[in-house]
């Protein structure tokens, strides 16, 4: 709405995709201001990922950069599962490690993002995906608890995930699968970071106030 109501106000660097639901009327308008037109025909990803090629090709972002995804949750469950796939692959075409969370000693200063690598974000939620773990380098996750509340959870993406975490409520100490236990409703300690080691990847949701 407010791209609406002040479109000059908002300029982005490019507009990405397949364009089929974008208007002529908005690519004429912000084309004249610099903004870069790219158009990728492959139908077989989605907008996102064709975002996220960008990213990597033409910005060349690293794994630790943080990329916040805006109105990416919060419609059809359908899309919201693309873009958690969109993520995924992601991390899985980066050329080197895909991000681990920030341990103790790199502990952001502020912000509810800190390095959290690609953050899908709603009106009520966050979500990472947290990829494997070595042994000894856990993911190390601080709550922002002015801005997060205590609930989150922990989801395995690909089959059985081994997992072991501190920092919860209700920590975990083994598999999780579908079908299955899986971490939902979960709760973060109130000044204690969450620990999170597993061997396949991981949704990892957090809830805003």
């Amino acid at each position: 709405m407010a791209l609406i109501a002040c479109p000059s106000r908002y300029v982005p660097k490019a507009v990405i995709g397949d364009l089929d639901s974008v208007s002529r009327s908005s690519l004429e308008y912000y084309g004249p201001l610099g903004t870069e037109i790219v158009h990728y025909l492959d139908q077989d990803t989605n907008d996102l990922e064709k975002c996220f090629k960008y990213l990597r090709e033409k910005c060349h972002i690293t794994p630790g950069d943080s990329v916040i995804v805006l109105g990416s949750l919060g419609g059809r469950f359908d899309q919201e599962m693309a873009n958690i796939n969109a993520v995924l692959k992601h991390y899985l075409a980066m050329p080197t490690s895909p991000p681990r969370l920030a341990p103790p000693d790199e502990r952001p200063t502020s912000g509810i993002f800190g390095t959290l690598g690609v953050v899908l974000v709603s009106e009520e939620s966050l979500v990472s995906v947290l990829m494997p773990t070595a042994p000894g380098h856990p993911h190390v996750i601080y709550r922002d608890e002015a801005r997060e509340l205590p609930t989150c959870g922990l989801i395995p993406l690909f089959g059985a995930s081994e997992v072991i975490t501190t920092g919860l409520q209700w920590n975990v100490t083994g598999p999780l699968q579908f079908g299955s236990l899986i971490s939902t409703s979960n709760a973060s300690l109130d000044r204690v970071p969450v620990t999170v080691h597993c061997d396949r990847p991981l949704v990892w949701t957090r809830v805003l106030r």
